[in-house]
């Protein structure tokens, strides 16, 4: 897909000014831990009016639970693995994955928010919120995370996932 915003190349992937693509609420659903909440959201992206969409599959969103706030977004879209550090309403760091050198992305995505959510919530610009986090009612709430995230409904098949344009 063509870059529909304007970008800056970054050593580790494209920093876009604002926010990315909306969480398509009717599509998402919202787990509690804390002073975070994840949303697992099944999503297809479309390009230039088409029907047919271009990248899509299981996402999960990392917001601050007391406004609201995503600061972290991980994109499990076959072939287009990625995930983003947001600055709500600021920037959005989008970075790609390799899943040569790095795994299976879903494994990484678990792993990395059992083990460095507070590492990864700074460098989005959340340090305060990193110093909030309970790591005990993450790990119990993960293991829900985890399950919704691998089911295999939140996998693009067609147009029948949730769209956000």
């Amino acid at each position: 897909m063509a870059d529909a915003f304007v970008h800056t190349q970054t050593r580790l992937g494209r920093l876009y000014e604002g926010d990315p693509l909306p969480v398509v609420e009717e599509a998402t659903t919202y787990y509690p831990a804390g002073t975070v909440t994840f949303g697992v959201e099944g999503r297809a992206l479309f390009e230039g009016g088409s029907d047919t969409p271009w990248a899509g599959g299981p996402t999960l969103h990392v917001f601050e639970t007391a406004t609201g706030l995503e600061h972290l977004r991980f994109d499990a879209f076959p072939g287009e693995e990625h995930y983003h550090y947001l600055t709500p309403g600021v920037r959005n760091h989008w970075i790609g994955f390799d899943t040569t050198a790095d795994g299976e992305f879903l494994d990484w995505i678990v792993d990395r928010v059992r083990h460095r959510l507070g590492a990864l919530l700074v460098e989005a610009g959340a340090a305060d919120l990193a110093a909030q986090l309970d790591n005990g009612t993450i790990e119990t709430v993960l293991v829900e995370v985890e399950r919704h995230l691998r089911d295999r409904d939140l996998l693009l098949s067609g147009t029948t996932s949730a769209a956000a344009r």
